[in-house]
């Protein structure tokens, strides 16, 4: 009996609440932070921007606590800049790649055996629509529930 409650202690699943951002960056850096960046690559302003706005790109929506298992189980949001930020990145040239960003939410859901070193489930959908994005977080966390509960 203690051996199945310290198994059903070592697959502690836990679901984390995630409140996605809008995906549109729309404040600008300041003209200091500006220049600081000029000489940067264009993911180097980007990630500032994300910063500006609040934001982060990676979001978790699930932890493991387990020994013999690695979770990933993150949203990645791809913004797209608008407003103050889209005039800022139009007016550096080397920064006008961002311009073509398409807003949209990437989940990857991978769950891996340490013991044999493979991948025991895996999940990656792209989509536009956060209704979507969130009825695959619940479906990645039931899957991994059915999963874990197998095996105890």
């Amino acid at each position: 009996m203690q051996d199945q409650q310290d198994l059903q202690e070592l697959n502690v699943l836990e679901k984390i609440q995630v409140n996605l951002p809008p995906f549109y960056l729309t404040e600008s850096l300041d003209s200091d932070s500006l220049k600081k960046v000029l000489e940067s690559s264009d993911s180097v302003y980007y990630g500032l921007l994300i910063i500006k706005n609040g934001f982060k790109q990676y979001y978790d929506f699930a932890t493991l606590d387990n020994p013999d298992f690695q979770l990933t189980a993150m949203v990645k949001v791809d913004y797209a800049v608008v407003g103050k930020a889209k005039a800022q990145t139009w007016s550096v040239t080397h920064l006008k790649s961002l311009l073509s960003k398409k807003p949209k939410y990437k989940i990857m859901c991978a769950l891996k055996d340490l013991k044999s070193n493979k991948y025991i489930y895996k999940f990656s959908e792209t989509c536009i629509k956060e209704k979507s994005i969130y009825k695959h977080i619940d479906d990645c966390y039931t899957d991994l529930q059915i999963i874990l509960d197998s095996f105890e």
